[in-house]
Parts: C-alpha cells; structure tokens; sequence
C-alpha cells in the first residue's frame, strides 16, 4: 500500500476512535485536528541571473493524516489496527507503519492460493476502509 497516510478518511478514523471509548472533549480535539487542513506545493528555481517561485492554489485536505508529526504514525496505526481481523489465510505483522501478511503451507499451491486469498481479504478491508 502506497500512501497510505494520504488516504486515511477522517470520518472513518474518527468512528474508529470512537470505536476505542476515545469520546467527548478529545475526540472533539480529534475531530478539530483534522478539519480545516489546507495544503499547498510551492517550488522555488534558481538560476544565475534569477530566483523563480511557483506556488499552487490552497486546497482544502479531506483524507490523509498529517506526516512529520508525532500523531500521524499514531493515528494510522489506529485506522489500520482491525485489518489483522480482516486477514483470515495469513498472519498480519504490524510495527510502526509498516504492515506484512505472512503465510504458512505444506506445499507451494497451499501458500500460493492463501497469498491470492490474503490479498483478496486485504482488498475487502480497503474498500469498507476507502
């Protein structure tokens, strides 16, 4: 999965966070983290003779968990706590933000249809996931 902080839908953390009796006052905190976040690409050029700016539009960000901060690891490994429910033909290993699928069979055909099946159980948690 590539990217996957940009993608994390708030609403979806949100519910999760519920989900972990997080209520009240700090999921009112939560919720006011992540709203009203805007993004922008700025790209400076520099030449000999001249030093050029480009900036884009302000966008409004609606998914994504801020990076380069101490909460955003934290609150992925939160949106993707209930994936290892979701693998049933492997065993989910999560550290960090880093995540692998492991698989066990007697023979190459067994491990080959429990990847195919683990991806498939993947797949289905990112679709309820967005």
């Amino acid at each position: 999965m590539s990217k996957a902080f940009d993608v994390v839908d708030h609403d979806i953390l949100l519910n999760k966070l519920e989900s972990y009796d997080i209520r009240g006052n700090v999921l009112k905190w939560f919720v006011s983290y992540l709203s009203e976040r805007k993004h922008l690409v700025e790209i400076e050029y520099e030449n000999i003779e001249e030093r050029t700016s480009f900036r884009s539009s302000t966008e409004d960000v609606k998914k994504g968990v801020p990076q380069g901060s101490i909460l955003g690891p934290l609150l992925f490994i939160l949106f993707i706590n209930d994936l290892s429910q979701y693998i049933k033909h492997g065993k989910f290993i999560n550290f960090a933000d880093d995540a692998n699928i492991a698989v066990f069979g007697s023979t190459i055909e067994e491990m080959e249809q429990k990847i195919i099946d683990s991806g498939n159980d993947m797949k289905n948690w990112c679709d309820r996931n967005s």
